[in-house]
């Protein structure tokens, strides 16, 4: 992970999202006919949020169990602990998505999301936010969480692991409908 100088965050913020989340391939043929036939069926050139949280789960460009980037993948483990799950099926409950460029991106503010399974339970799903703009970050997004500029994990790894854990703690709480610790 990098950290970005301030005075390039306008100009880096939609990298700054991909390099972190990776993005859905919009372009694949399959989700083209997915995305039509979401369209035709609700009349108008807008995805409600069901269908945009569905299409982000079934277009995933890698396995939401281990996505291909570091700061996905790692947030899903720090929830994983967070949740006290160690065992194999405990840590397959749980997914972390990309949502770039997708309808969940585009109509709903969603840039991706942590989605945990429990058995016998509807699955919780926490959206994610990230931004490098520091007002969006003050006043909140349409995402459940904001997630900021983080420390680089090469520079800092103490600082980085605590941020993460800190993100695991509130999307933990948000799962369970608690409050998060400040």
């Amino acid at each position: 992970m990098v950290h970005v100088p301030e005075q390039f965050h306008k100009y880096r913020g939609r990298e700054f999202e991909a390099d972190m989340l990776g993005e859905i391939d919009i372009f694949d043929p399959k989700f083209q006919r997915a995305l039509k036939e979401i369209v035709e069926r609700v009349g108008k050139r807008y995805v409600p949020y069901k269908d945009a949280l569905d299409l982000a789960r079934q277009f995933q460009s890698g396995d939401p169990k281990n996505p291909k980037k570091d700061f996905l993948r790692e947030l899903r483990l720090a929830v994983a602990k967070r949740l006290g799950y160690e065992t194999d099926e405990q840590l397959d409950r749980i997914g972390a998505y990309t949502a770039l460029k997708s309808p969940l991106d585009v109509f709903h503010g969603v840039d991706g999301f942590i989605e945990v399974k429990e058995p016998n339970r509807p699955a919780e799903v926490v959206t994610l936010d990230l931004s490098l703009n520091p007002d969006k970050i003050a006043k909140g997004a349409k995402a459940d969480i904001v997630v900021g500029d983080l420390p680089d994990a090469d520079e800092d790894e103490a600082a980085y692991l605590k941020e993460l854990a800190s993100l695991a703690e509130v999307i933990v709480a948000k799962i369970r409908g608690q409050k998060a610790k400040a």
